[in-house]
């Protein structure tokens, strides 16, 4: 049995604090929703590759993981989300991911997982564009701003 994962049917059941849910709307299902929450270290990653296990074993072909409530995820996880999307892709399923947080978008590239995940790069605007009119200021003269 697994202990924090729920297969709901129904949308109105109470959410858990951390862990994974899985929801398969009934109007809609060839679609689940992998909903993550809390951390994920090292001690989640076998619940993660279960949950993972019951939805492959359901005739869902579209995959929707969100992870807005992902507080921390570490490398183990990331590859375990990296494995069941190519899982997805080999059986002719749409893997999606919803929610991603800056410090997750900030680890997936480190890993080298954009292209298995689906995720495309962040975009960082270039430093010139990144600057403000009052930066020119600061750097000219620090003295005047900060009393110098």
């Amino acid at each position: 049995m697994i202990s924090r994962v729920w297969l709901s049917r129904i949308k109105s059941e109470p959410q858990p604090q951390f862990g994974v849910t899985i929801s398969v709307d009934p109007r809609q299902p060839e679609t689940a929703l992998l909903s993550m929450i809390g951390d994920f270290d090292a001690n989640r990653v076998e619940r993660l590759r279960e949950a993972f296990g019951v939805i492959f074993d359901t005739p869902c072909r579209h995959i929707v993981v969100n992870m807005a409530g992902v507080t921390f995820i570490d490398c183990g996880n990331l590859r375990e989300l990296s494995a069941a999307s190519e899982q997805a892709r080999a059986i002719g399923a749409v893997f999606q991911i919803d929610g991603i947080n800056p410090f997750t978008r900030h680890l997936i590239p480190l890993f080298g997982l954009n292209a298995s995940l689906g995720v495309p790069p962040s975009r960082r605007p270039s430093a010139a564009a990144a600057r403000s009119p009052h930066d020119e200021r600061a750097i000219g003269r620090g003295r005047d701003i900060y009393g110098m």
